[in-house]
């Protein structure tokens, strides 16, 4: 599924082969246990992670990632729904209150008419 390249991928390249978005960077550290993935792709770090553990056979990972362009995209999309949340309510309460005007005023406007009040 995935090509491990060398630091030289623009060299050892195929050129008949299109060339992969963006990039990963694949590391296992000195501490036994820690691998290390970088990439801007949630996708496929999720994908690399599945299949390590798949390959090693493990049935639970502990994992930490920091995506912030992600994380910024989600903040903002909160952000938008938080407002439009807020200005639903704020149009809920204003129809309500013109819901009451209208029936205070049908009740005036029977009143008058029973009066004879014009």
């Amino acid at each position: 599924m995935y090509r491990l390249i060398s630091e030289s991928a623009e060299t050892d390249w195929p050129t008949d082969k299109v060339k992969p978005f963006g990039g990963v960077t694949f590391s296992v550290t000195e501490r036994p246990q820690k691998i290390s993935i970088r990439t801007d792709c949630i996708e496929i770090a999720a994908n690399m992670v599945q299949s390590i553990a798949r390959y090693l056979n493990l049935s639970e990972l502990a994992s930490t990632c920091d995506f912030p362009v992600a994380m910024e995209q989600l903040k903002n999309l909160i952000d938008s729904s938080t407002a439009h949340q807020v200005t639903r309510e704020q149009m809920i309460a204003e129809l309500a209150e013109k819901k009451q005007l209208i029936r205070n005023l049908t009740v005036l406007a029977e009143d008058h008419r029973l009066v004879g009040n014009w």
